[in-house]
């Protein structure tokens, strides 16, 4: 889990991905492909309920 300063779980990371985790201080990461998160559709907290979008 990837969690806050108040140790709230915010958002899950696979254990395959977490080695290739991309941080923005990091320089450089030797291997495969950096596993980069998008967070521009983000939802966190009580706002996670609008990631899904309903069907017709």
């Amino acid at each position: 889990w990837m969690i806050n300063p108040s140790l709230e779980h915010l958002f899950w990371v696979p254990y395959w991905s977490r080695s290739q985790l991309y941080w923005p201080r990091n320089k450089l990461i030797i291997g495969g492909r950096p596993t980069k998160i998008d967070f521009t559709k983000f939802k966190c907290g009580t706002s996670w309920e609008q990631c899904r979008t309903p069907t017709i």
